[in-house]
């Protein structure tokens, strides 16, 4: 059987679109609310997997706190499979293909 490669590293020229200084800027508000919410311990599962979520419009070498944040969120609430798609998307951005493959065919799996 042939791996499956699903890697950006793979896939020549591709990039993350670039979000506006508008969106950024309403991201990184998002990004302290859900700080607070995880310095209050108010629902640790969500408040990683938001806090996470907000770095999705940072520079590709901007993206390790989202994904910590989103890895502690997806250890905590496996079935929240919008996180696991974003800790997808910023695996990939960061070339870590060891992370990403097996997370794709673990979400892929949960799916259906």
């Amino acid at each position: 059987m042939t791996p499956i490669v699903l890697c950006a590293s793979s896939v020549p020229g591709l990039k993350a679109d670039p979000a506006s200084a508008e969106d950024a800027a309403k991201f990184r508000k998002a990004r302290d609310l859900a700080q607070k919410a995880v310095d209050l311990g108010a629902d640790p599962g969500r408040a990683y997997g938001d806090l996470g979520t907000t770095y999705m419009v940072e520079k590709d070498a901007d993206l390790a706190g989202g994904i910590t944040a989103l890895e502690k969120s997806r250890a905590l609430v496996p079935v929240r499979l919008d996180y696991g798609v974003h800790l997808f998307a910023m695996s990939r951005r960061v070339r870590d293909c060891a992370k990403a493959d097996p997370l794709f065919l673990a979400l892929d799996r949960a799916r259906t």
